[in-house]
């Protein structure tokens, strides 16, 4: 009997990230020179095929004229002997390949992992390995320690059982939902693409971060105008 090891498969799913049109064109090469010795020249351009949201073009410099930024993006590198395949869309990255030898893959696998590490999403990549449903067994554990007391207090009447204040309730129930909306947004996409040079998008970059720290400000704000009123409006 003869016993042999399998062969381990390449992994053909990419980490989320925040790409830019640099980065694509880096994945077109990649795929371009999939078949080429280090030292030898590409043969021929590769036949581009891009789609986003249904909408079809060949260069990658009419990805701007569809959109600034997209959470949904196909891509078809076609060379004479091989073609090579990546899609974008809200759940996964993904990329394949016809026509390589299995090693040939590994290159290929080699040379994308590290164009999509170095833009990594941390928080979504990190939101994404949590267990399926943890954040639901997260907020039902902490809404049963606010119902438990009560259920005490209510099943027997004559123990005493401490209950949460109303500001505790407010508190938690402003957690929670912090909670859930960060958990909604960091799993609604996985890779984006923004449809310019990373050097063109440094004043968005900043711009968007300002919006991101004023929309956080007025989270907070709107908690601390919460809790003053609580507590100094007139009781009855």
């Amino acid at each position: 009997m003869t016993i042999s090891r399998k062969e381990k498969e390449v992994p053909k799913d990419l980490p989320p990230a925040r790409l830019y049109l640099d980065d694509i064109e880096m994945v077109i090469k990649v795929f371009q020179e999939a078949k080429q010795n280090q030292t030898d020249k590409p043969e021929k351009q590769p036949v581009l095929k891009f789609e986003i949201e249904n909408q079809v073009c060949t260069e990658l410099a009419d990805l701007p004229k569809i959109t600034e930024a997209t959470k949904n993006l196909t891509m078809e590198v076609n060379m004479p002997n091989f073609s090579g395949f990546l899609r974008i869309s809200p759940k996964a990255t993904h990329w394949d390949t016809f026509g390589l030898e299995r090693t040939e893959e590994w290159s290929v696998h080699s040379k994308l992992e590290p164009i999509f590490r170095a833009r990594e999403r941390a928080m979504v990549a990190l939101t994404r390995k949590m267990p399926t449903g943890a954040i639901g067994v997260a907020m039902g554990i902490i809404v049963a320690l606010i119902v438990f007391p009560y259920l005490v207090s209510y099943s027997i009447p004559n123990m005493y059982y401490p209950l949460p204040s109303a500001r505790g309730l407010y508190v938690v129930g402003l957690i929670l939902v912090v909670l859930l909306a960060s958990y909604e947004t960091l799993t609604s996409s996985h890779t984006v693409v923004v449809l310019r040079p990373y050097s063109e998008s440094s004043a968005e970059r900043d711009k968007s971060f300002r919006s991101k720290v004023w929309d956080v400000a007025k989270i907070v704000l709107a908690a601390i105008v919460g809790a003053l009123i609580y507590k100094f409006w007139p009781k009855p």
